[in-house]
């Protein structure tokens, strides 16, 4: 398949499939540019210190996002 018939298939896609594509695209660069990223990821996600999470409410107050926003 050609990238022209590749970019025509995707220009038919709905939204949720273009974010599909993106966290493939992320990945795949990350696979390249940082091989260990998925283990430092799962360092990180397994850290149980006390401070280094926050609630997702606590995360959009830092952002100044407005309670309960979707944006």
């Amino acid at each position: 398949m050609s990238f022209e018939a590749i970019q025509q298939e995707i220009a038919t896609w709905d939204a949720g499939n273009l974010r599909k594509l993106q966290a493939l695209v992320v990945s795949l660069r990350l696979r390249q540019d940082e091989p260990d990223f998925a283990e430092k990821m799962a360092r990180k996600i397994d850290d149980r210190t006390p401070g280094n999470w926050v609630t997702l409410e606590e995360f959009g107050q830092r952002l100044g996002m407005p309670p309960n926003s979707s944006e």
